[in-house]
């Protein structure tokens, strides 16, 4: 089991390398290589940080070359990476512009939050909750765990929405116009009826088309490549990625005829650099 701390961002980092550094009992059997082939990196719990498929990370961007969590360690946090979020099927680009306001809103809201410390119970908590409302959040009487008590998804959902629906309001201030509490609005109905939310209304689709997923997906795929047909791109636009295009290509050939480490030693260097961490 995997148990990354984000108490502060040296727990966070320490107990991702811990994860890189402690072997695996059934990938360590399955070994590294197999007839001089690798079959993996390492035959530890993860392979490295990027392998950490999480619904949050803490992220930066390191220079060429460098260790991603030497540099998340030195530089600090460069961006907030939220992984948990759904493409919505029913729209061109999976998100549009009343989404990013309510993003916008929420994460400001979590940030300006008392966080309480993570514990070992906590933590088991917020697994469960997570696998109740991908099981069952369509149903907004599912009960949730709230560190002793426990609580209808309903009930704490209207709580942090009127949080949010706060730090919208400010925003709406700030920038003019109702975008943030609109948006936040938008997502308030959705617990009052449960038909707005895209999950729902696929299987509502779904059902009424007598249709498997495969074929929602791809009748909504089909939708939105007639829409993105429907809207070329200029000769300006073409230029640009023609341009770097090329830059690319250029790089790639730069970076091939490079003086390379041997893959061994390269892979060496790599998983010494968690050691110190």
């Amino acid at each position: 089991m995997i148990n990354i701390c984000y108490n502060s961002l040296s727990s966070y980092i320490g107990t991702l390398a811990e994860a890189i550094r402690t072997p695996h009992e059934i990938y360590q059997k399955m070994g590294v290589k197999a007839q001089d082939t690798y079959t993996q990196v390492s035959g530890n719990v993860l392979q490295s940080e990027a392998e950490f498929y999480t619904t949050v990370r803490a992220k930066c961007v390191p220079p060429k070359g460098a260790n991603f969590l030497h540099t998340l360690k030195e530089e600090g946090v460069e961006y907030v990476e939220v992984r948990l979020l759904d493409v919505n099927p029913y729209l061109p680009l999976g998100i549009d512009e009343p989404q990013i306001h309510f993003l916008d809103a929420f994460l400001l809201y979590c940030l300006l939050i008392d966080s309480p410390e993570h514990h070992g119970e906590l933590c088991d908590n917020v697994g469960l909750n997570v696998k109740a409302v991908v099981d069952s959040g369509h149903i907004t009487s599912t009960m949730l765990r709230d560190i002793s008590a426990k609580r209808s998804l309903k009930e704490w959902g209207n709580e942090i929405l009127d949080g949010v629906m706060i730090v919208a309001r400010w925003l709406d201030r700030t920038n003019g116009g109702d975008n943030y509490a609109s948006s936040v609005a938008a997502q308030s109905a959705k617990l009052a009826d449960t038909s707005k939310v895209p999950s729902v209304a696929m299987i509502d689709d779904m059902r009424a088309g007598d249709i498997p997923f495969y074929r929602f997906a791809l009748d909504q795929s089909l939708i939105h490549q007639a829409d993105f047909q429907a809207q070329p791109l200029s000769n300006i636009e073409r230029q640009h990625f023609q341009e770097v295009y090329n830059v690319s290509m250029l790089e790639h050939a730069e970076l091939e005829a490079s003086p390379k480490l041997a893959f061994d030693d390269y892979l060496r260097h790599i998983l010494a650099a968690y050691e110190s961490l």
